[in-house]
């Protein structure tokens, strides 16, 4: 699984990530090993090109909004 795959699930499930990528999404980027193109589109919010760097099919749920997971 690509790193970049990775972070966004994990992003999803995981409050204490989601908090630290907040704080510092340079180091959670780099944590994941992301490349310099996928970085860019995290730092950019484009949806389009994160779902074709991370071959996830949707980063929203229908007719809710973006994934959140947390307890």
């Amino acid at each position: 699984m690509s790193g970049l795959k990775q972070l966004l699930l994990d992003l999803g499930r995981d409050a204490a990530l989601a908090e630290a990528y907040e704080r510092d999404a340079e180091a959670v980027m780099e944590r994941y090993g992301l490349e310099d193109e996928e970085k860019q589109a995290l730092r950019e919010r484009d949806q389009d090109r994160l779902r074709e760097l991370s071959g996830l099919g949707t980063l929203e749920a229908p007719q809710t909004g973006p994934i959140q997971g947390y307890e």
